[in-house]
C-alpha cells in the first residue's frame, strides 16, 4: 500500500467523510484482481445482485443492474499493532507482520484476494487507530456492470443497523474514457460544499469516474450515492468495513 496515498485518504476522510485516491493498491495486485474477475466470468460465477435484507432480497434490475460474486471471508482475526509506532510509519512489510494476531488467510482465497485482504487490514488498522471506528469485520464482492446496467440512489447502511461503516470501491477499468459512463453519483451533505449544484433539488452531488486504480471511500451512512448507467463494462471489487 502505498503510504502517501493512505495519508491522503485518511487526511480527506477526516475533513469531508469520503476520498478519491489514485494508486492505493499495487498495479500488481490490481491487474491480478482483474485477471481473477475473468476467470469467474469466464466460469459464470457471477450472478444477477440482489436488493433487500433477508427474505425480502429480490432482483430488479431496472434498480440494481450489476452481476456480483462474494470474496471468501476472510478468517476471524483480531487487527493489532504495536503501539510502538504508528501505521503509517512502518514499511509494508513491518505492516503486515505487526497484523501478529492473524492467523493464515484461508486456502479458498486466491493469490490476489489474500493481499487484498493484506491490505485492507493495513487500512482498517490505521482506521481504527485514527478514528475509533470499531471495525472488527469486512465483506467485499466483484462487481461487474454490463453496458446499459446501473445503480439507483441508496444508501449503504441498511435501515435500523450501523454494522456498515466505511463503504469502499476498488475501479478495476484500463482505458476508461470520457462517455463510457458508469461514474459514481455521490450526494453530498448540506455541510459538504463542492460539487455540482442541481438548482432545481438544490443538492450537491460530485461524480466519480471509474478510472483505473482509483478507489473510494466514504461513510456508509452519510453518503446516498448511485451508479449512473455504463456504456460499456464497467468492474470493481466493492465492500463494506463493518463493527
Amino acid at each position: 500500500m502505498d503510504m502517501r496515498v493512505l495519508e491522503q485518504l485518511m487526511t480527506e476522510l477526516a475533513e469531508r467523510g469520503f476520498s478519491v485516491v489514485e494508486g492505493l493498491l499495487p498495479e500488481a495486485l490490481l491487474s491480478a484482481l482483474s485477471e481473477r474477475l475473468d476467470e469467474l466470468r469466464e466460469g459464470e460465477a457471477l450472478r444477477p445482485a440482489l436488493i433487500g435484507r433477508g427474505q425480502e432480497r429480490q432482483r430488479q434490475r431496472q434498480i440494481r443492474g450489476d452481476s456480483i460474486h462474494w470474496l471468501p471471508p476472510p478468517p476471524r482475526h483480531d487487527l493489532h499493532i504495536s503501539p510502538s509506532a504508528p501505521l503509517s510509519a512502518l514499511p509494508l512489510k513491518a505492516q503486515r507482520m505487526s497484523l501478529s494476531a492473524a492467523p493464515p488467510l484461508g486456502a479458498q482465497l486466491s493469490a490476489a484476494e489474500r493481499q487484498l485482504y493484506q491490505e485492507i487490514d493495513a487500512l482498517v488498522t490505521e482506521l481504527n487507530r485514527a478514528f475509533f471506528m470499531g471495525v472488527k469485520r469486512y465483506e467485499f464482492h466483484y462487481a461487474c456492470y454490463e453496458a446499459g446496467a446501473g445503480y439507483e440512489r441508496h444508501s449503504d447502511r441498511f435501515k435500523g443497523s450501523d454494522e456498515r461503516v466505511i463503504s469502499l470501491v476498488f475501479y478495476l477499468n484500463p482505458g476508461w474514457l470520457p462517455g463510457d459512463g458508469g461514474e459514481l453519483k455521490l450526494y453530498l451533505p448540506e455541510e459538504l460544499d463542492g460539487g455540482t449544484l442541481d438548482p432545481l433539488t438544490g443538492e450537491r452531488s460530485l461524480l466519480v469516474a471509474p478510472l483505473w486504480g482509483y478507489t473510494v471511500c466514504f461513510e456508509s451512512a452519510r453518503f446516498e450515492h448511485e451508479v449512473l448507467a455504463a456504456h460499456t463494462e464497467r468492474r470493481s471489487v466493492t465492500g463494506w468495513l463493518r463493527r
